[in-house]
């Protein structure tokens, strides 16, 4: 079977060298569409840096000790909306690193497992909503952080110990006090700088990724830590703001392959290798769980920028291909393609399979839950239940269609 690149609905998984096939060819109208999985650059590159990692460095691409490559899981702001979907996630990537739950993987061990999060539901709008009051009124953008900054803080700390929390509460709090005095300017100047929105929405990213890694220091076994991607992900991008909220902005941005690697390279041989996660035993099922913030990036000249609205998705895709992962993942809080909106309309119901011309007009049209596949594939969803007994998750496989005569 060839499995193919399609990101989707709910737990998508698909093959990441398929994803980033360098022969794959789309059209003029659907290029910005294919971007998230082409991510709009020549790979090839990245693969002719050859780092030199010396006697001590290590690739992170080859972890040692292990037969798995890495394997990457995406968690959007709905999945991560309270303690309780936080626990869930992290359970669920203690059980994707022990590799008891991938298939064909007897005798192998644990799998080197990275998360991409986005920021907690409803953070990003909150976080938009303390610029644009700063606009008109300094104490209401306070009150508006506030209500973000608390709501964040009563979520980690149902999450872990003070020993764990109250380091990462100081944290946001510092965090918090300087996005007060950045907005400050705005009301004189009258205007949103499109770097201001950026830099301030950005913080719900990077506060998500303590969150979930808090949790996870709960927990005995799994070396793990956090990235902060903007001192990592380095782009060129040519566009500013964050674009439409449910859209997909990404077309403009680009990676810079060769400088973000080799600062990947130095978080792993540095912090990582300080974390233990040069020495998993994953034959013992010990594998290391790197959390990555999504969405956020910075410039080649070090300034905070983001990967525009749905940018966490690019982010799985960018950073799967950074660590050579066999396999990324993409969970989201529904339950599969619909014929319609089904809070808008209530007899919407689930599509079983799609074509791939369906699929990519479906795409073109504004569906969030869909980005791209090859044309020989065909879409075969089914269901898993693993968040909730009324919350489904749908995992999207790809088998190729029959040829037509």
């Amino acid at each position: 079977m060839r499995v193919c690149g399609l990101v989707a609905v709910a737990a998508l998984s698909l093959s990441v060298a398929e994803a980033f096939s360098a022969n794959q060819k789309l059209s003029t109208r659907t290029s910005s569409l294919a971007t998230q999985l082409n991510v709009a650059a020549d790979l090839t590159k990245l693969d002719q840096i050859g780092l030199d990692f010396g006697d001590e460095e290590e690739s992170i691409v080859a972890a040692k000790g292990s037969q798995n490559a890495w394997e990457v899981h995406k968690f959007g702001g709905a999945s991560l909306a309270t303690a309780e979907l936080y626990q869930t996630v992290g359970d669920l990537l203690i059980a994707e690193a022990s590799g008891t739950r991938k298939a064909n993987n007897e005798g192998k061990g644990a799998v080197p497992t990275m998360a991409i999060v986005s920021a907690r539901g409803g953070m990003t709008d909150l976080l938009v909503k303390v610029v644009d009051s700063a606009l008109v009124d300094l104490e209401a953008a306070e009150a508006v952080l506030t209500e973000a900054v608390n709501g964040q803080i009563d979520i980690l700390k149902a999450l872990a110990p003070p020993e764990i929390t109250d380091p990462i509460e100081a944290n946001i709090r510092n965090d918090a006090n300087d996005i007060l005095l950045l907005v400050q300017s705005l009301k004189m100047i009258n205007t949103v700088p499109s770097v201001t929105m950026e830099v301030v929405t950005g913080y719900g990213e990077i506060w998500s990724a303590q969150t979930l890694n808090a949790y996870l220091k709960t927990k005995e076994g799994f070396p793990c830590e956090w990235i902060d991607a903007r001192p990592i992900l380095r782009v060129k991008s040519d566009s500013s703001g964050l674009g439409e909220k449910g859209e997909a902005s990404t077309g403009g941005v680009v990676p810079l392959w060769e400088e973000t690697t080799a600062c990947l390279s130095n978080w792993w041989n540095t912090v990582g290798k300080d974390s233990g996660m040069h020495d998993c035993d994953y034959q013992s099922g010990v594998s290391p769980i790197v959390v990555v913030t999504g969405f956020v990036a910075c410039t080649i000249d070090g300034v905070p920028t983001t990967l525009k609205r749905s940018g966490s998705d690019y982010s799985a895709t960018i950073f799967a291909k950074l660590t050579g992962a066999s396999r990324v993942t993409m969970w989201k809080n529904t339950d599969g393609v619909y014929t319609a909106d089904p809070r808008r309309v209530p007899e919407a119901f689930s599509i079983a399979s799609l074509k791939y011309d369906e699929a990519l007009e479906l795409a073109y049209f504004g569906a969030q839950v869909l980005r791209k596949c090859r044309n020989d594939c065909v879409i075969v969803p089914f269901v898993n239940n693993f968040m909730s007994s009324n919350c489904f998750f749908t995992f999207l496989s790809m088998t190729p269609i029959l040829p037509t005569k």
